[in-house]
């Protein structure tokens, strides 16, 4: 009973022990889930919206090695990660289809498993850099400083260039691509 509350009138108030959970993870990443919506509603599909997007959920968890803690131990306790902002989840989507549609990004990518491997490299990378640091010879916590900067600048290269169309790709009507066809069926079954 630090704050003065008893552990009883919490989980009244909130309903549950995961519900809490729920809420403290939401509070956690709100301003997060704020600068992404603005930046994924006010800017043109570019190659810049998407590193800008990375870099900023990047910078958000290095700063926050609490919040990593955290999204670890929910996800290894299986809980529902409600979290996830689904307007923010559909916009990110819509972006991406539309980068797509645009000849920002290839086609032949799913943008759900684009948005799913974005997101767990950089959510792994802070849940086991001490192990990947240790590859290289430093010792637990002992990694210098701008490690997570060259972690971040080489998978960017790596990611950069692999979503980037071949020269001469042909930008394809987005209501055609697998993907979004296998989608409206599924909608309309």
């Amino acid at each position: 009973m630090r704050a003065g509350v008893t552990k009883s009138l919490i989980h009244h108030h909130f309903g549950s022990k995961g519900q809490l959970w729920q809420e403290v993870k939401r509070r956690r990443f709100k301003n997060h889930f704020d600068h992404q919506l603005t930046l994924l509603s006010s800017a043109a599909p570019s190659m810049e919206v998407i590193r800008e997007s990375i870099t900023s959920y990047f910078s958000y968890l290095r700063n926050d090695p609490d919040l990593v803690r955290l999204l670890t131990w929910s996800n290894a306790e299986g809980e529902d990660d409600e979290v996830l902002n689904q307007e923010l989840v559909n916009l990110a989507l819509q972006r991406a289809r539309e980068s797509q549609a645009a000849g920002v990004i290839r086609t032949d990518i799913e943008p759900v498993f684009f948005m799913v491997i974005f997101a767990a490299v950089i959510n792994h990378w802070f849940q086991a850099r001490d192990h990947y640091t240790a590859w290289v010879g430093f010792k637990r916590g002992e990694a210098p400083g701008d490690f997570d900067d060259q972690f971040l600048d080489s998978w960017l290269k790596m990611l950069m260039r692999g979503i980037a169309p071949a020269s001469g790709d042909a930008v394809i009507d987005p209501e055609i691509l697998p993907h979004t066809a296998a989608r409206k069926k599924k909608r309309s079954d």
